[in-house]
């Protein structure tokens, strides 16, 4: 069997998901209120079906903001340099239940970017797969 076989016939492509995204030409007061890109994120989270921990936010000076959201099947977090009208993203799971494109858009729709960028990568794809076809140590 060959690794096309392998995800032709559904299996998965790796241990996890993880998107990146960035979002480009964002409002400035916007991401420098905690409050609001805190509330923002939690429900994306929530609506994906994740489940959260814990939640850690925290606004630097003069401007910007970092956020963790720590959730069983793993984490979200966000770092907006407002200065620049940047928002970075990323969202981990290994869970193939957790709809990660609608918290992805769900954050598109709160902060509104002028243009966004989001890329797809498997975690951990070597070990999704069958012994044989592993990459070698």
């Amino acid at each position: 069997m060959t690794i096309a076989d392998h995800q032709a016939k559904g299996f998965s492509r790796g241990l996890g998901r993880h998107i990146l995204a960035e979002f480009y030409g964002c409002d400035f007061a916007l991401l420098n209120d905690l409050p609001k890109l805190q509330e923002a994120a939690e429900r994306a989270v929530q609506a994906s079906g994740a489940t959260i921990l814990s939640t850690h936010f925290r606004h630097f000076e003069p401007h910007g903001v970092t956020g963790v959201i720590i959730v069983t099947e793993s984490h979200f977090t966000l770092h907006s340099w407002p200065e620049h009208g940047y928002l970075a993203l990323d969202y981990f799971t290994c869970s193939a239940r957790v709809d990660m494109a609608l918290a992805i858009e769900l954050m598109v729709s709160a902060v509104q970017p002028q243009r966004a960028v989001q890329e797809l990568h498997w975690r951990g794809s070597d070990l999704a797969l069958p012994q044989e076809l592993r990459a070698a140590p």
